[in-house]
């Protein structure tokens, strides 16, 4: 552990107000014994390089990231964890020997949470659909091939954006990766993963809910789903995906276990899942 006697971390986004990071690493500084506090720092992108100065100045000493920052911060880091640089996205920033560095740990929380949830990775060899062509849709490609899907199809609002990303991560990854629309999407799919913003807070969630039945049910009958959206516990996405009989579970879990990595990056603690939901009575469903 390191000897710092206080903690000064926090989030970097827009919109941030929904998040619940502060209380996430309020119980990791409890459970840990450190003293420390946790804000969230909502930022203009003009005023983004203002806000990560303050790390390499030692007023603060971790940033997560968040949408929509995940890919621009990398210009400002010195250097990359192998992960993020495969991603292509950073979520974790700290100052260490006169260095900015980012990691990206959503890729270690999403594989985590997957792998527990369905130790026996039903969808191998079968169609991903990652929904969404952000940082978040980025590490779930990733994910996606290393947990054995056959390909990737990418669907999004705007289908240049999933094109762009399909190329991208076709060629980082080796992996077929393609921009469809949802019916060739969904189709005979073995894992969906939503990292979309959709039904934040229950937004248009009725609406959600009936397409995510009428979608999932073009999918594998053994397919499964996660909703990256944490708010509210059981998204709008899953509550379909439920309706039209498929497995799948909101994206609480992977939000604390992503956390947790951040959390041990920067103080060096190393701390449980069960403690910090104990700690913090967050219901993950």
């Amino acid at each position: 552990m390191t000897s710092r006697s206080f903690w000064k971390l926090g989030l970097l986004g827009k919109p941030i107000a929904h998040s619940l990071s502060p209380s996430i690493h309020a119980g990791a500084l409890n459970c840990s014994g450190l003293r420390g506090e946790y804000h969230l720092y909502e930022v203009e992108e003009a005023l983004l390089s203002d806000a990560i100065a303050r790390l390499r100045l030692g007023e603060l000493q971790g940033f997560n990231v968040t949408t929509p920052y995940k890919e621009s911060v990398m210009t400002f880091c010195d250097g990359l964890d192998p992960v993020a640089e495969l991603v292509g996205a950073v979520n974790t920033l700290l100052f260490r020997k006169g260095r900015l560095l980012g990691y990206n740990t959503d890729v270690l929380g999403l594989e985590a949470m997957l792998r527990e949830r369905w130790p026996k990775l039903p969808w191998r060899g079968h169609p991903c659909v990652i929904q969404g062509a952000g940082g978040a849709a980025k590490a779930a490609c990733v994910v996606a091939k290393n947990t054995g899907a056959s390909m990737i199809r990418i669907t999004n609002r705007t289908i240049a954006r999933a094109d762009q990303l399909a190329r991208e991560m076709s060629d980082r990854l080796g992996l077929q990766c393609i921009a469809a629309e949802p019916t060739e999407a969904f189709t005979d799919a073995g894992l969906v993963l939503q990292c979309a913003s959709v039904g934040v807070n229950n937004v248009q969630g009725n609406r959600i809910a009936q397409d995510a039945r009428h979608w999932m049910g073009m999918t594998h009958p053994n397919s499964v789903v996660m909703d990256l959206v944490y708010s509210p516990a059981v998204p709008p996405f899953i509550r379909g995906a439920r309706a039209a009989k498929r497995d799948g579970v909101g994206g609480r879990g992977m939000l604390l276990k992503q956390a947790l990595c951040s959390f041990e990056l920067w103080t060096g603690e190393a701390v449980s899942m069960d403690a910090l939901i104990r700690e913090t009575g967050l219901v993950i469903e």
